[in-house]
């Protein structure tokens, strides 16, 4: 026969658990969640400066938007490597408070001890500042193309080659980041 005392320990257990479960399942719909505006922050870069790219070769006095849109793209890969940071933070926890150290492992385990994480990890980073940076030094060095030696394009261009060097040095920060043996 139970008693009173082991039904309220039984009723806490399960509450437990539903609260655990509810966090796991946050925790993965958060990590979908950012890599989907992750993948949005790529697209929104491509589409952006093909429009920018397309008028800047046929608008003349399109020359400084040019310069400068580097440092908005240096803005976009920010916000694509801060929702970055938030998955790997996501799947460290998930990895500490529900998969444990036992044989039992999850996929946040299996996927960090896996031989192929490692590879795929640096191709992902390398495909997205690819092209925050491809983007960033095609409609710089056309912006150069129509240069014309004003102070303010000497301004512009300082702050577009500055936000080129930044976004470089963002995503190889972000890189060792998430190659680093912790992961978070």
């Amino acid at each position: 026969m139970t008693s009173h005392g082991d039904r309220e320990i039984s009723s806490a257990t399960a509450a437990n658990l539903s609260f655990k479960h509810a966090e796991y399942e946050a925790l993965r719909q958060e990590i979908l969640t950012r890599n989907e505006f992750r993948q949005r922050t790529v697209e929104l870069t491509l589409l952006s400066s093909g429009a920018i790219l397309a008028a800047g070769l046929k608008i003349e006095d399109l020359g400084p938007l040019l310069l400068l849109y580097p440092v908005a793209v240096f803005f976009l890969a920010a916000s694509w490597a801060h929702n970055g940071v938030g998955v790997l933070l996501a799947g460290s926890h998930i990895r500490e408070q529900f998969e444990g150290p036992s044989d039992d492992n999850g996929w946040e385990s299996t996927w960090r001890s896996h031989p192929l994480a490692r590879p795929f990890s640096i191709l992902a980073v390398l495909s997205s500042s690819g092209v925050f940076l491809t983007v960033q030094l095609l409609t710089w060095g056309l912006g150069l193309t129509q240069f014309q030696h004003r102070t303010g394009d000497w301004v512009l261009a300082a702050a577009g080659g500055a936000a080129i060097v930044a976004t470089f040095v963002l995503m190889r920060y972000y890189a060792r980041l998430q190659q680093s043996p912790g992961r978070m």
